[in-house]
């Protein structure tokens, strides 16, 4: 799969000419399209949002995106068509966080949330994030009791 693939014959902007936080639509007719997100955007069909999605499936003023604190997150305007965030419908009014990688489906685009420099060190493009690993194994330990992993599942 290449670029093209993904955004027709406009290709993605460029992480140098549109850094921090941003949303990029990448199926629709808006596909290519970038806004980067700061304190709050409006997504919509009509002119005067921040990102003009021109569909009849997206409504005049269908979703918000916020961001404080370095946190972000979509809120559904009780538009027509709703708001999907990674396959999972999203409540009208109730904020639903956004995560670098997201995929965002408003009406019949689809938009990816990218946010790269929260966790990715921009030298060598490698993940800040850690876990300790003792917790993750006690906590796997704990998610594990009570269930039977002796048998085999082919064997009934």
């Amino acid at each position: 799969m290449n670029d093209d693939t993904i955004f027709g014959s406009k290709p993605p902007p460029s992480p140098d000419t549109l850094s921090g936080p941003q949303l990029v639509v990448i199926e629709g007719e808006a596909r290519g399209t970038a806004v980067r997100v700061e304190k709050e955007i409006r997504i919509g069909r009509r002119p005067d949002n921040h990102l003009v999605l021109a569909s009849p499936a997206v409504s005049k003023y269908h979703a918000r995106v916020i961001g404080e604190d370095g946190r972000f997150c979509v809120i559904d305007l009780d538009s027509t068509n709703g708001i999907v965030v990674n396959g999972v419908s999203v409540e009208v009014n109730q904020p639903h966080a956004l995560c670098h990688g997201d995929s965002v489906v408003v009406g019949d685009h689809t938009l990816l949330f990218r946010n790269e420099g929260t966790f990715t060190d921009k030298k060598t493009g490698m993940s800040t994030i850690h876990f300790d690993v003792s917790k993750v194994r006690e906590e796997v330990d704990d998610l594990l009791k009570g269930m039977d992993i002796s048998r085999d599942p082919e064997s009934g």
